[in-house]
């Protein structure tokens, strides 16, 4: 029935529907549908949700908080990612098509044509093989790579939150 879940560190649950694309919340009343929506992953972080289309195109929930726990609208970020995380301070890390990583501090969001992913505010952080990414708390990222293999960023503070290595 899912093809994927993601918990952010509020508690709230959120789901993909495997069949449709659609995005569900889950609380103890059951699941309730968040319309319009359709999307091949999102990520849930502290009163953050960020989703990815088929067409690589990257949405967030806007006004998405405790007092509003089911969000407003869907805004589109500007850039063309396959794979989204999000957690604490408005940052979104994201693997492209060819797995490189990027992170983008989502302060101003503006809906541009997606073509340059630089030039929409998004910061390369390594070009590479990675195939997943998910950030926690306090920043902490872990990444697959092509290997299979589990990778920590190390180095991630506010004044670097890009971090410096693996």
């Amino acid at each position: 029935m899912w093809s994927q879940v993601t918990a952010g560190e509020s508690g709230q649950i959120w789901m993909v529907h495997a069949t449709d694309r659609s995005v569900y919340r889950y609380t103890t009343e059951g699941y309730h549908p968040i319309t319009p929506g359709r999307f091949q992953q999102i990520n849930c972080g502290n009163w953050e949700l960020v989703g990815v289309t088929a067409y690589n195109e990257v949405y967030h929930r806007t006004a998405y908080a405790e007092a509003n726990p089911n969000g407003d609208d869907w805004e589109q970020i500007p850039g063309s990612m396959a794979f989204v995380s999000t957690a604490e301070q408005g940052i979104v890390w994201a693997l492209d098509q060819d797995g490189s990583l990027w992170i983008l501090d989502t302060g101003d969001i503006s809906v541009d044509d997606v073509i340059h992913n630089e030039d929409l505010g998004w910061t390369l952080v390594e070009d590479g093989l990675l195939v997943q990414v998910d950030v926690g708390k306090n920043g902490r990222l872990v990444g697959r790579k092509t290997d299979g293999l589990t990778y920590f960023r190390t180095g991630i503070t506010t004044e670097v939150p890009m971090g410096s290595g693996w």
